[in-house]
């Protein structure tokens, strides 16, 4: 589903740009605007690989490591992934002059700083607004979280039962000592 969406999110945001800029576009011609079709598809092609990069491999997914002491916030953490993928537009956008380059420009598709108030010389691609999910891909990411907080409250009795148990074990060695 997501990487779905994203390719139709990439071509779809390009030829919005496209024809929201028809001077730019007047002044690319058909030379350029074909080679930005190519580079285009070539994303879409990589779309799989871009999205296991930022989704499938990540920390996002607490619950596959052992031993996470604190369950990074979902929403936020999911978010900023998506929005990593979607920045992979930028570059090529760039390129052609459809969005800006300029660093102090704060639509640059680029990530801030840990305190969100510069872009570091070697920011990565990242699209600097939130997406909009369609409902599907909205009600997966709500049962995602609710499947989450279950799984925090079951690791959380879990470990509560355990302590227990081995309290239980001591208390029994000692009588028996």
């Amino acid at each position: 589903m997501t990487i779905t969406y994203f390719q139709k999110w990439y071509m779809d945001i390009t030829k919005n740009k496209v024809k929201n800029n028809p001077d730019l576009t007047k002044e690319l011609g058909g030379s350029k605007l074909s080679k930005l079709k190519i580079e285009v598809k070539n994303l879409l092609s990589q779309t799989k690989s871009i999205v296991n990069e930022f989704i499938e491999k990540n920390s996002t997914w607490w619950h596959e490591k052992p031993g996470v002491k604190k369950v990074p916030d979902f929403t936020e953490s999911m978010s900023q992934n998506l929005r990593y993928i979607a920045g992979k537009l930028g570059p090529i956008l760039e390129k052609y002059g459809y969005i800006t380059s300029d660093p102090a420009d704060p639509s640059l598709w680029r990530e801030w700083d840990k305190m969100e108030f510069n872009r570091p010389q070697n920011a990565r691609p990242f699209y600097p607004q939130h997406l909009d999910w369609e409902e599907p891909m909205r009600d997966m990411i709500a049962e995602y979280e609710e499947l989450m907080t279950e799984g925090i409250h079951y690791s959380h009795s879990i470990k509560k039962l355990k302590k227990e148990k081995a309290q239980l074990e001591v208390d029994d060695l000692w009588e028996q000592a």
